[in-house]
């Protein structure tokens, strides 16, 4: 299985701040898979809440409400309209761990996720440009940081 090979991954969310969708299977691209990671491209259809771009107090207020009341539907709520989408998500999986991390948007948050993985690569860590990695970035750096971990075993 090598990078931008297609594989076939089952029983997987896909998760988006508070959508989120089970798949039983779906093919997924490879993007870098070795050194105790696994790191794939989906490209799906999804059920996403649609906002509807109203007044922002309103859409404020209306995530407020939905943060307190959990993930109950709330009658007559702005962006409370679900559509199938098409979506694009990194999904990331760590040896030995059964659960999928959907890879988050923003550079913090990518940090985050992505910094304790390559932690033992300092020399690669140190060449990152953390505030401005993007989630298209995370494939090159994954695959650079196998590519290290396999030259190092030989």
């Amino acid at each position: 299985m090598g990078v931008d090979s297609f594989t076939v991954l089952r029983d997987f969310y896909v998760t988006f701040t508070r959508d989120a969708e089970h798949y039983k299977s779906s093919f997924m691209r490879v993007r870098a898979v070795d050194a105790g990671l696994e790191y794939y491209e989906f490209r799906g259809t999804m059920t996403r809440t649609q906002f509807d771009g109203g007044n922002a107090a309103l859409f404020g207020a209306g995530i407020a409400l939905r943060m307190v009341a959990g993930n109950t539907a709330i009658p007559g709520g702005i962006g409370s309209e679900e559509k199938e989408v098409m979506t694009t998500a990194w999904l990331l999986r760590r040896a030995g761990n059964p659960r999928w991390l959907t890879l988050p948007t923003g550079a913090r948050n990518i940090r985050e996720v992505i910094e304790p993985l390559i932690a033992d690569d300092k020399e690669l860590a140190a060449t990152v440009r953390w505030g401005s990695i993007r989630r298209e970035d995370v494939s090159a750096l994954l695959s650079q940081y196998v590519e290290h971990k396999k030259s190092r075993k030989s």
